[in-house]
């Protein structure tokens, strides 16, 4: 019963956490420490190798020898007509300027031309000024930055290049629509995605609440129609293997890089270099900030091989919750704090195994709520038994060591409600031992010694109780009672009692031995068995755990008699019954009790048969 009250209310207690973390979670508290911790997935996962995009950096090597005359926006549009015309020549299947062409140039001219007749070149556009959005629209702007019309005219698509900054700086996500001006504009990636594969049009059909269609496929959207990025590894660093592969834009355009790389690939032409405010924290961004084309190229990648991350739903996370706040219920209540507490971080541990194994297919568990369904659920649950549970046993174990053996404490610990105050009536067993002798030592003995003595004598029988799990009911002077029966079932509660009179008369044998002053000592027992009442009797302000009932009351009238019989331990007539052959015994005599209309035998006890000659 207590073992069902605890387990209840443990469990209780778990819902409890599951629903205070489950109303924390729908409010959407704890948002950026959940983007934070998908972030663990992109660290933990091997960086891969693209296969379709490859990167012309404008970097500190071209910005020593191209730029040296002035900034960037006053290069000669010749230059990059020259380079598209290159990449165009080495087979490049799209070729994407992830560079705004706002300002108007005198080379213009020229490097409409060279788009034209590319006929694959993706230009990029930005939306400035945002205005307020709602939840499930798209990101609102007030202007959007164009390249020039003619350059705008000649080109396969313009995309805006936007990113989706959450509020701890990093980029997970990018829009893959906004709107500015008035009209719809597809993210730079889509759009060199569309070219990529020869799609008319790049916005085919507008997106639905949760996807958008491309390309016989559905891209997941999150809110304001934005897509999580899949990233295939960190930023490219010198000296470190690159997800991408990188050409120097002064050696592509001075005809030092090998162009064959480029043929049939999507080629993005961005700036890399050290003091361009292009760079943003990433998910994967161990060594430091990734450069905004590197993420247009790891957004395109994310399209093309439909490698698509899907956060998990709301109720598949409260059911985490739920689930895993009860799993941990059993842990704590079945097993010791220390394995509890390694089982517990196991279940984390399995939890981070699963959620990195549905990260690589796709699906973004959440990385919070349920772990802290584990971690809440065990402190609290920890707690509980450590300051209520623990301490209300340690109270309980205190109360009953007087009386009960360790081993019986850990029995009856398991249901203290046997051990209540109205108490029951069970067959049990009880033993009234008596030791003879002390008066006469008391002659010879200071009163100090005396009591040493007697104590001596009355541990050791005690011990004899104990380790025979018998329930040392009182010391009666030069005595004890005990019983066996209560608090918990012992069906040889007979054999136990005879075998603990056996071991106390060896006991005052071998104190004989040790102590010549106690030589004078003899010990009388009683036994009895039959129904009784067993229980914590008394008052509300003094409790005792005892029995009362006629069959306990017999036992010390047998030990009296043991004097009489010259025997050492006589048992009644039920405990004789309940020996069978294993014991031998001797016939005494018939005895009548006051009151009973029939007398009853009683026996002495010799000795266990094994042990015994026949003569």
């Amino acid at each position: 019963m207590r073992q069902r009250r605890r387990l209840w209310l443990n469990f209780t207690i778990a819902l409890l956490v599951a629903l205070f973390l489950s109303a924390v979670f729908l409010e959407g508290f704890l948002h950026t420490l959940q983007a934070g911790g998908t972030d663990v997935l992109f660290e933990a996962k091997s960086g891969q190798r693209s296969q379709r995009v490859v990167l012309i950096a404008f970097d500190n090597q071209a910005m020593r020898e191209l730029a040296s005359s002035g900034r960037i926006v006053a290069w000669p549009r010749s230059y990059y007509a020259r380079l598209i015309d290159a990449l165009a020549q080495a087979g490049a299947r799209v070729i994407v300027f992830d560079m705004l062409f706002d300002a108007p140039s005198p080379d213009d001219g020229d490097l409409a031309r060279s788009i034209q007749q590319a006929g694959s070149v993706v230009m990029t556009a930005a939306g400035e000024l945002p205005l307020p959005v709602e939840y499930g629209t798209t990101f609102q702007y007030r202007t959007l930055i164009k390249p020039r019309p003619e350059i705008a005219s000649a080109a396969a698509g313009v995309g805006h290049g936007n990113v989706s900054v959450d509020g701890d700086g990093t980029v997970r996500c990018i829009p893959l629509i906004i709107t500015a001006e008035g009209a719809n504009v597809p993210a730079l990636s889509l759009a060199a995605a569309a070219s990529y594969l020869r799609r008319p049009n790049v916005i085919e059909q507008w997106p639905s609440a949760d996807s958008l269609p491309f390309a016989g496929r559905r891209i997941p959207l999150g809110a304001n129609a934005t897509m999580l990025v899949n990233y295939l590894g960190g930023p490219s660093r010198a000296g470190s293997p690159s997800t991408f592969t990188v050409l120097s834009l002064n050696d592509t355009l001075n005809g030092r890089a090998d162009l064959s790389i480029v043929r049939d690939k999507i080629v993005l032409i961005g700036v890399m270099a050290t003091g361009i405010a292009d760079d943003h924290w990433t998910p994967p961004s161990v060594a430091g900030r990734m450069y905004g084309v590197e993420i247009h190229a790891n957004a395109i990648e994310t399209i093309l091989q439909s490698a698509f991350l899907t956060p998990e739903s709301d109720l598949a996370v409260l059911a985490s919750i739920f689930l895993l706040a009860l799993i941990t219920v059993p842990v704590v209540v079945r097993l010791r704090p220390l394995l509890a507490t390694i089982v517990a971080f196991g279940l984390l541990g399995i939890y981070l195994l699963v959620a990195f194994n549905s990260f690589e297919n796709g699906l973004l568990l959440n990385l919070v709520y349920p772990p802290l369904s584990i971690t809440f659920t065990f402190l609290a649950l920890m707690v509980n038994r450590v300051l209520f549970e623990e301490a209300e046993e340690r109270a309980l174990r205190g109360a009953l060591s007087g009386y009960l053996s360790p081993a019986m404490i850990k029995e009856a610990l398991k249901s203290p409600e046997s051990l209540g105050l109205s108490g029951s009536r069970r067959i049990m067993t009880v033993l009234f031992c008596d030791i003879r002798g002390f008066a006469n030592l008391a002659e010879t003995m200071e009163p100090e010694e005396l009591v040493r003595f007697l104590n001596d004598c009355m541990t050791r029988m005690t011990d004899v109780v104990f380790r025979y799990e018998g329930v040392l009911d009182k010391y009666t002077g030069n005595g004890l009672r005990a019983f066996w029966g209560a608090p918990v079932d012992q069906p040889d509660h007979a054999r136990r009692a005879c075998n603990a009179a056996l071991e106390m008369r060896r006991e005052l044998a071998r104190l004989k031995h040790e102590r010549p002053a106690a030589a004078s000592l003899e010990i009388g027992i009683g036994i009895n068995t039959g129904v009784m009442m067993v229980g914590n009797m008394g008052s509300q302000s003094r409790l005792e755990y005892t029995v009362l009932g006629e069959a306990a009351d017999m036992a010390f009238r047998l030990e009296g008699l043991s004097k009489e019989y010259g025997a050492q331990t006589i048992i009644g007539e039920l405990t004789r019954a309940q020996l069978g052959d294993e014991y031998v015994v001797r016939m005494l005599d018939l005895v009548q009790d006051k009151g009973k209309t029939w007398p009853a035998a009683a026996y002495e006890l010799i000795g266990p048969s094994r042990d015994l000659t026949p003569s």
